[in-house]
């Protein structure tokens, strides 16, 4: 069966590639497309569905569902979105008798989004079990990862964590296990998807420290044999620890800006400092966000449009507003010849952001004008020397 892999005695991925889909949420591009993996634990006396698959592949996963000739007891529903429930009424169309398995809020969302019945749910919460027999069910409340009412399910006996969304990336695989290859798109998608919780996930990822776990099976991309090592990736992105480095975030119409940029890239490599730069004149969101998940500094750089930002610019403020990358500081330089309100925008919008510093530059941006822009790289230097804590 095509995309069908057991990957332990009785515990079988059944993984539905998207590989053609151009955008997630009409949001998030889409380099490789996606999956959507759904997982069935058969036990000596119950057979669990851990999620389903997107609406537009069900057919797929009941079609397997009818080869193994399998009953399903349980749907678990880790997360109510539809990329992973939607499927749900359709199995229970197939399997009258299942329930489904969700958390509190979790029981509301299904009913509200996908009108299943309430006592058709099982509601469960932290640490509550459920036996299959030979195999048990554990599940660990993890809110806000990055909807309310996520959860996990953990299978004691067999050590396999099921995570649903966390862990997870965009990318439709050839191999089912992690390569580096993958590594990419897993950091894009904690930007994309995870990184306004950032801190809500960093605290939950504590009820894993204790847990004795072999694999980590997400429902969007491949499974990690090496769980330790996602685990600790999260912890860190989710933390308070920046790297030394600045990402530069700039728009240009005729050059100006990016005549500047280049300026405060060279002074900044001179003092040995990493930058990234994002042109976002053709907005990409994935580069922009992935260049943001933990650098020191943020510069934002803009020409000035009717009086305000370049609009790219306009957008990323507003997104920057809404996802709270963890920067220490942000800097930011206006290109301006008439009325510019471009910097009062960009403080009032960001005015929760540690705004250490602001440069304006009229007219042409010549080697004499630039040179202000000297005192921004020596205040970098000296931002980051000290203890990052």
């Amino acid at each position: 069966m095509k995309d069908t892999l057991e990957i332990k005695p009785n515990i079988i991925m059944l993984s539905s590639k998207d590989a053609e889909r151009k955008t997630f949420d009409s949001i998030f591009p889409l380099k490789k497309g996606t999956t959507y993996n759904a997982y069935l634990i058969i036990g000596s006396e119950k057979t669990a569905l851990i999620d389903t698959v997107d609406p537009s592949k069900k057919d797929e996963l009941i079609s397997r569902l009818k080869e193994m000739k399998v009953k399903v007891d349980y749907i678990i529903s880790n997360h109510s979105e539809q990329d992973h429930s939607g499927s749900i009424p359709y199995i229970l169309e197939m399997f009258p008798t299942a329930e489904v398995v969700a958390s509190k809020i979790g029981k509301g969302f299904l009913t509200d989004l996908l009108g299943v019945d309430e006592n058709k749910i099982i509601e469960v919460g932290d640490n509550d079990k459920i036996s299959l027999g030979d195999k048990t069910l554990k599940f660990i409340m993890f809110p806000s990862a990055h909807w309310p009412e996520t959860m996990m399910t953990y299978l004691e006996e067999d050590k396999i964590l099921f995570t649903c969304d966390v862990f997870g990336s965009h990318y439709s695989f050839e191999n089912p296990y992690f390569t580096e290859e993958v590594l990419e798109y897993e950091k894009e998608y904690y930007a994309e998807i995870m990184m306004p919780f950032r801190k809500t996930i960093n605290f939950n990822l504590k009820k894993l420290d204790n847990l004795d776990i072999n694999l980590i099976c997400p429902s969007h991309g491949p499974i990690h044999k090496e769980p330790q090592r996602v685990i600790n990736l999260y912890k860190k992105w989710t933390s308070d620890e920046t790297d030394k480095e600045v990402t530069i975030v700039y728009a240009s119409m005729h050059g100006s800006t990016k005549k500047t940029v280049d300026y405060i890239v060279e002074k900044l490599a001179e003092e040995k400092i990493k930058t990234n730069v994002v042109d976002v004149s053709n907005f990409n969101i994935s580069n922009l966000f992935t260049n943001l998940v933990s650098p020191h500094t943020l510069i934002i750089a803009t020409p000035t449009v009717l009086g305000g930002p370049h609009p790219a610019i306009t957008l990323v403020a507003m997104m920057l507003k809404a996802y709270r990358p963890k920067v220490k500081q942000v800097l930011l330089v206006t290109l301006y010849e008439w009325g510019s309100n471009a910097e009062k925008f960009l403080k009032d919008t960001l005015k929760d952001f540690n705004l250490a510093g602001s440069w304006k530059i009229s007219g042409k941006p010549d080697e004499e004008k630039l040179k202000i822009l000297d005192i921004l790289v020596k205040e970098i230097k000296k931002e980051m020397s000290k203890n990052d804590g």
